[in-house]
């Protein structure tokens, strides 16, 4: 009896050992996937902070090349207060023109004097003729006559630190144009990158519109190596090249230092064709409207026609608006700098100057692009369209 009892309750005891531990790897079944999903979410690594961008250092202050790069690296421009200015008295202003035998720079020099007198004030424009020498010469004279404020296209960018050192000792308020003089001198220029590639990239659509075999073609850039802004129009066409055609062959790229006027334009694009013989042609032109035209006429005189060549250039005054909409010409693309904005946005910004106003150190001027089909929207019946707001600068492009 005794042994039956004790039979019956270790059986009991076995069963609820075994209901028990049952339990359990229910439990621990239960729980895994759940405690996984923590584990998992607490293993999840945080998000890396953003990398923070490398300061770009800023140059010395009579390092020309460096400051013009630096000028757009680091976002250094900025655009006048809006509204006409109102000069505090009538200020008399000159301008050192690089050469006035191009239309740009004629419609610069023109407007900028209309405007000044529009405001009471008077503009005296002196040609350096592409002549370093005759440039600082016509600094002496400014100073010598004792002008309240001047701006410069530079003949040489060498010369803007002495040129900027006269003026300050003389006490006249300088603006350097195209070229600053030094890192810490006023300036107004064009944006040069952007100013390229927007020309570049409407020529390499016409040429893919028109099937070129790139592996046949030959691209001349055209550079003023002396002037930074002239070599950072034409990386703008180098950028608008590599993102059409990325394995254009490197041996068909001719980038050489031209000359500045219009009959040794011809005959240097003459000697390229002869050195380098294309099926096609890409010519890309960094400063000079007679640059461009002698490239186009070197072109035409070796036979090419529009469905074999085409040539882009930068500035854009009357003659290269015309050219553009000439049937049967290689002009494609054009950078329009605006010369009547230009003038405008010099006087303005000197106004302010002078007036003691808070202004930026250095401003853009407006471009667009100019091509055949454009042209008329931006000068119907050859009349530039230049607003208010233009000629307080164009914000930086992205």
């Amino acid at each position: 009896m005794k042994h039956s009892i004790h039979q019956i309750a270790r059986r009991a005891f076995l069963f609820t050992a075994v209901v028990v531990l049952l339990a359990l790897i229910a439990g621990v079944a239960q729980a895994t996937p759940e405690q996984g999903v923590r584990r998992a979410e607490t293993a999840t690594p945080a998000a890396e902070p953003a990398a923070t961008p490398t300061p770009i250092p800023t140059p010395e202050v009579n390092d020309y090349p460096a400051i013009y790069r630096w000028l757009t690296d680091a976002r250094m421009y900025d655009i006048l207060p809006p509204g006409i200015p109102k000069p505090n008295r009538p200020y008399r202003l000159a301008l050192n023109m690089i050469i006035m035998s191009q239309d740009y720079t004629r419609e610069v020099a023109e407007s900028a004097q209309e405007f000044a007198k529009e405001l009471g004030m008077t503009l005296d424009v002196f040609d350096a003729n592409f002549d370093a020498n005759k440039s600082l010469s016509i600094a002496e004279t400014i100073v010598a006559n004792k002008y309240d404020g001047m701006f410069i296209y530079a003949t040489d960018p060498a010369l803007g630190p002495t040129i900027s050192k006269m003026m300050k000792e003389a006490g006249i308020v300088a603006v350097g144009a195209d070229t600053p003089m030094t890192r810490d001198d006023y300036y107004y220029g064009v944006p040069s990158t952007y100013a390229g590639y927007i020309a570049g990239k409407y020529m390499m659509e016409q040429a893919k519109a028109k099937n070129w075999d790139y592996k046949k073609t030959v691209a001349i850039f055209m550079d003023l190596s002396a002037f930074t802004s002239c070599t950072m129009r034409l990386e703008g066409y180098k950028k608008a090249l590599d993102e059409a055609y990325p394995d254009f062959p490197q041996e068909n790229i001719v980038w050489y230092d031209a000359p500045y006027t219009l009959n040794e334009v011809i005959k240097s694009v003459s000697d390229q064709i002869t050195a380098h013989p294309a099926d096609n042609y890409f010519v890309m032109v960094s400063c000079s409207d007679e640059m461009t035209a002698g490239a186009a006429r070197a072109l035409e005189a070796a036979g090419y026609t529009p469905d074999t060549a085409m040539v882009s250039g930068q500035g854009g005054g009357v003659g290269p608006r015309e050219e553009l909409k000439r049937p049967g010409t290689l002009y494609v693309s054009y950078t329009g700098y605006m010369p009547r904005c230009a003038g405008k946005l010099a006087i303005n910004y000197l106004t302010r100057i002078l007036n003691g106003e808070d202004v930026p150190r250095y401003v853009q001027q407006s471009v667009v692009l100019l091509t055949k089909d454009t042209v008329d929207q931006w000068y119907p019946n050859n009349v530039e369209q230049c607003t208010d707001e233009m000629i307080r600068g164009m914000p930086m492009p992205d």
